[in-house]
């Protein structure tokens, strides 16, 4: 496995020395774990995607945990609480519905897929109910855009341990990491992604990084 420090040196730099990110996700090189590694797309699917499922079960989660003052965020709730009433959905976020790691089996219930795999995801990903309340969670994840917020959902770090402190090129990494779970991480599952385009202005840069 590479090093922090040399994927650190493999950033590009822009004529306005700004660091330039893919939504790609070679993006998680650049996001580290307690144990500062890189963090692996297989623990991002599987935080992902359970987290997904208890939204969907209306049970509490950090990952989508946001401010009830934020009119944007509640209103986003309200539309995933809307499209979880589906029958088809309560149905596909049960536990015993999942892989073999996913919640307690149920004696004599076989399960096809042993874990949150690319095959399970193709399967999971595959309903435009699901892509679609999907779309609408990773809004909600991204609701509250504060480096220091995501890092507390996520359970990882977006700076260097050379360089704890967060700067612009932390909100690059946020940003491409969004893309990323919004576009690349549902195609990864020979799915088309159904974005909400929902708009929205982000603070000015100091709030956004203040400690």
């Amino acid at each position: 496995m590479r090093n922090i420090k040399a994927v650190e040196e493999d950033k590009e730099i822009t004529d306005r020395n700004v660091w330039i990110y893919n939504s790609d996700e070679s993006i998680l090189l650049f996001f580290y774990t307690k144990n500062k590694l890189p963090v692996k797309k297989e623990n991002i699917r599987i935080q992902i995607i359970r987290a997904l499922k208890r939204s969907i079960r209306g049970q509490s989660g950090e990952l989508y945990r946001f401010n009830p003052s934020d009119d944007k965020a509640n209103a986003i709730w309200k539309r995933l609480k809307s499209l979880a009433c589906s029958d088809f959905l309560k149905a596909i976020s049960l536990t015993e519905n999942g892989p073999k790691t996913d919640g307690k089996s149920k004696k004599g219930k076989e399960r096809p897929h042993k874990s949150f795999n690319i095959d399970f995801g193709t399967y999971f990903f595959k309903p435009f109910r699901v892509r679609q309340f999907y779309s609408y969670f990773i809004e909600l994840v991204f609701s509250d855009f504060t480096p220091q917020t995501l890092s507390k959902k996520f359970g990882m770090t977006c700076c260097s341990f050379f360089d704890p402190k967060h700067t612009s090129s932390c909100i690059l990494k946020w940003l491409s990491l969004k893309e990323y779970l919004t576009d690349t991480f549902i195609r990864d599952f020979n799915r088309d992604p159904i974005p909400q385009n929902i708009f929205y202005s982000l603070p000015p840069v100091e709030d956004i990084l203040k400690i």
